[in-house]
């Protein structure tokens, strides 16, 4: 009985194992920990007849609320929500924009959930008499 090779193939095999268990443990994985920290900018337009020429940027984190309130002719207008992580290369994102409040009475108030890639603008609004569009982008650059 030759013991040589028999030896050999353990010896391949237990190095081959101890490499696979190195590499995965010492190569970084991205957490969930990881993800949440990863800054974006997030820019929103609003065109319509409250703000009919508003553009802001806004630092986002995944899971992180945020929110931006400005007062334009003693109308409260604001902009609220949270960056979800990716999914299929898409960002998911709550946002709820309310304009034109004024005596605790709101003009204009909506809620989305647009799916966001990086770079890539995505809009959405409602056209009556009056146009209420909404633009949004959400980017790894800073704000322009």
């Amino acid at each position: 009985m030759n013991i040589k090779p028999l030896t050999s193939v353990v010896l391949n095999s237990a190095i081959c194992v101890t490499l696979v268990v190195v590499l995965c443990t010492g190569l970084p994985w991205p957490s969930s920990a990881q993800q949440k920290d990863e800054s974006f900018n997030l820019t929103v337009e609003l065109r319509d007849i409250i703000n009919p020429d508003f553009q802001t940027c806004i630092p986002v984190r995944v899971n992180e609320p945020f929110r931006v309130v400005w007062v334009d002719r003693k109308m409260k207008n604001s902009i609220s929500g949270v960056l979800r992580p990716v999914v299929g290369g898409e960002y998911p994102l709550d946002i709820t924009i309310s304009e034109g409040e004024y005596k605790g009475k709101v003009a204009l108030k909506g809620t989305s959930q647009p799916k966001l890639k990086l770079e890539e603008p995505y809009g959405w609004g409602v056209v009556f008499s009056i146009a209420y569009l909404r633009y949004v982008r959400l980017s790894k650059e800073g704000c322009k």
